[in-house]
């Protein structure tokens, strides 16, 4: 997307900090700088570079893809696999990204009484700690966008994504699942499950996620009663 703002970057220590000086004035450390997504910085020796991959839709399975990237559109917006939630107080060390999933238990036990929402998806703690270890995840893999799309996947498949696929579960109840889970995505009124916790909102439409939807089975789906909001299950608070 050309029209992406620059992406976070913290301050380097020297001796890299010549390699950002021409980006922005020196800085406190900790603090953040700007960079454009086609620039080069050395990090602990290693190359990375920012490319606009970062900026990108998923590179999930197929399947997963339309629902991942409406999902990035409604959580995380132009900043995609590198958000943090807008209300964070104290910003990671690093961008998400970079991070290693100790860092960023690190962080959160570091930091607290703040939203601690992190990555395309934002994650809260207790629903990140419980899909990492339902991943088996290493504490020192690296919170990268294929890591967070597999953490994703999980959350949609826990929304009962097989029998959306199988046409047991209408569009309309596997929406709802996924609005449970996300706040970006609206119910059927437009709204937000988690509308007045915080500053959640539904900020995609019902319509745009419906047609995110991969196509079901041919396989008539049973009528259903109005159900609930569901997704009792999803920790709203900051522990991890």
């Amino acid at each position: 997307d050309s029209n992406m703002p620059p992406l976070l970057w913290p301050s380097i220590a020297p001796p890299f900090t010549a390699l950002v000086a021409a980006f922005s004035p020196p800085l406190l450390a900790g603090e953040w700088k700007a960079i454009e997504s086609s620039d080069w910085v050395s990090m602990d020796a290693t190359w990375v570079k920012l490319t606009t991959q970062l900026a990108s839709g998923s590179k999930a399975p197929a399947e997963y893809r339309t629902i991942l990237n409406i999902i990035g559109k409604a959580e995380a917006g132009r900043l995609n696999y590198d958000a943090v939630v807008l209300s964070v107080r104290i910003q990671p060390p690093k961008p998400p990204t970079l991070l290693t999933l100790s860092e960023i238990n690190t962080w959160i036990a570091a930091t607290p009484g703040q939203n601690h929402a992190i990555g395309r998806y934002q994650f809260v703690p207790d629903t990140l700690r419980r899909m990492i270890t339902k991943a088996a995840l290493r504490p020192s893999q690296r919170f990268t966008p294929a890591i967070q799309d597999r953490l994703a996947m999980q959350l949609i498949d826990e929304a009962g994504f097989a029998a959306y696929q199988a046409g047991r579960l209408s569009p309309k109840k596997f929406i709802d699942n996924l609005a449970a889970i996300w706040a970006g995505l609206p119910l059927a009124n437009g709204k937000s499950v988690h509308a007045g916790v915080g500053d959640n909102k539904a900020t995609v439409s019902r319509g745009s996620v419906l047609a995110a939807l991969p196509s079901q089975n041919a396989v008539t789906v049973p009528s259903e009663p109005a159900s609930s909001s569901g997704g009792a299950w999803l920790a709203l608070d900051d522990g991890w």
